[in-house]
């Protein structure tokens, strides 16, 4: 599906996906079923939809940006320097 013929990079590329998606699950479903104490009430469905926009922002990164914001990335260039 992505165009990889070697099964070893393959394999990898699964396994990374696997374990992206894995981490992604995790993070919703604590983000959306988290209480804050074992005496507090479980979240209302407003607050588990708020909850998880923000987690979804979080890690997948808010793709309404033009530019990403300063600071966000390094710059490769600095690294180089200029002579």
């Amino acid at each position: 599906m992505a165009g990889v013929h070697d099964p070893y990079i393959a394999f990898c590329l699964d396994q990374a996906v696997y374990t992206w998606g894995r981490h992604v699950e995790y993070e919703l479903h604590e983000a959306t079923h988290k209480q804050g104490g074992p005496k507090s009430k479980p979240p209302t469905p407003a607050q588990q939809r708020s909850r998880y926009a923000l987690a979804m922002k979080r890690l997948m990164g808010d793709k309404t940006e033009e530019k990403p914001a300063p600071g966000k990335f390094r710059d490769p260039a600095a690294l180089v320097g200029n002579k």
